[in-house]
């Protein structure tokens, strides 16, 4: 089988465990494993355009 497991983490204790579970099916299924790191866009006031 050809393809890839993609998993979205950000610092919580349920994306590592989605991880362990990504990491374990892909080896299982021989599919190679994508981590996508996310994090909430800060605002920091103002425009950043002008």
């Amino acid at each position: 089988m050809t393809g890839h497991i993609v998993v979205g983490v950000d610092e919580s204790a349920p994306a590592t465990a989605a991880v362990e579970w990504a990491a374990a099916d892909a080896q299982r299924r021989g599919l190679s494993l994508r981590i996508v790191h996310v994090c909430e866009q800060w605002s920091y006031g103002g425009d950043m355009a002008a």
